[in-house]
C-alpha cells in the first residue's frame, strides 16, 4: 500500500494532523527527482517535459505526465538500486528544505501532532525522505513490482490533485488513525493542493502560485511567503 510510517499498520488515534506537500512547499523546487533519475539512466527522451517547456501542454497534465514518463526509467531495478537512488535524492531534498516551513513541521511534532507527507513523488523515494524527517506517514505514487524488480509502471492513481485527498482518506482509514479534521493543518503551494487543504480546519498556502494565493485570500486562509 502507498502509506507507511512509524505506526507500522497498527491502530493508532490522534487528535490533530499536519499534512505537508513536499516539493515547492516543504522543499524549494521540484525537479530533483527527474534530474537524478535521468543521471542514473544516462538517457532520457522526455516528451512530456519537452511539450511543457514549449507550452504545448498545461501544467497539470505535465506534472502527471512527467511522473509517468519517469517510471519506465526504473524498469528492471531492484530494491537495493532504488534505495541507493532514493538516498541520493533524499539528501538533496533535505538540503533544500525551507527553514521556516521545516520549523513549522518541527513545531507540529513537538506538539504531538501526526505529521504526514503527501507528494506526487514515487513512494520508495518519499519513504526515505520521510524517515530523514521522522514523520509519521508518507503518501506518494506507488511503483509496480514483479517479484524483486520494478516494472517501470506507476500505479494508478497518481498522487496528485483530487487523488491526494482520496488517498489520504484511504490510508488514514487503513491504519485506524482518527483525526479531528477541524483542528488539523495542511500546507501546500499550488492550486492542485486545494483538495487536501480543504479537508482541514487550518489550511495554509505556502509560497503559493497566483491561483492558490487568490483562492487563499478569498477564503481567508493563512498565507506564508
Amino acid at each position: 500500500m502507498a502509506a507507511s510510517g512509524i505506526y507500522g499498520g497498527q491502530t493508532t488515534t490522534a487528535q490533530v494532523m499536519a499534512v505537508f506537500d513536499l516539493e515547492g512547499t516543504l522543499c524549494q523546487g521540484g525537479d530533483l527527482l527527474w534530474r537524478e533519475v535521468i543521471k542514473w539512466r544516462l538517457a532520457y527522451s522526455a516528451p512530456t517535459r519537452l511539450m511543457y517547456s514549449l507550452g504545448l501542454t498545461n501544467k497539470r497534465r505535465a506534472r502527471v505526465g512527467i511522473i509517468k514518463d519517469l517510471a519506465p526509467l526504473l524498469k528492471g531495478l531492484g530494491e537495493e538500486e532504488i534505495q541507493r537512488l532514493a538516498g541520493r535524492v533524499s539528501k538533496m531534498m533535505v538540503a533544500r528544505l525551507r527553514p521556516d516551513i521545516q520549523a513549522i513541521l518541527q513545531d507540529h511534532k513537538q506538539r504531538g501532532h501526526s505529521v504526514v507527507l503527501v507528494s506526487t513523488m514515487f513512494q520508495p523515494f518519499l519513504e526515505v525522505i520521510g524517515r530523514r524527517l521522522n514523520v509519521d506517514l508518507n503518501i506518494g505514487t506507488e511503483l509496480e513490482k514483479t517479484g524483486p524488480y520494478y516494472t517501470g509502471q506507476a500505479s494508478s492513481p497518481i498522487c496528485f490533485n483530487e487523488h491526494r485527498a482520496s488517498l489520504l482518506r484511504k490510508h488514514l482509514g487503513e491504519i485506524g488513525l482518527e483525526v479531528e479534521m477541524s483542528g488539523s493543518y495542511a500546507y501546500g503551494d499550488t492550486i492542485w493542493d486545494k483538495p487536501v487543504l480543504q479537508m482541514v480546519g487550518n489550511p495554509v498556502a505556502v509560497y503559493p502560485d497566483p491561483r492558490l494565493r487568490a483562492h487563499a485570500r478569498e477564503q481567508g486562509w493563512r498565507i506564508i511567503g
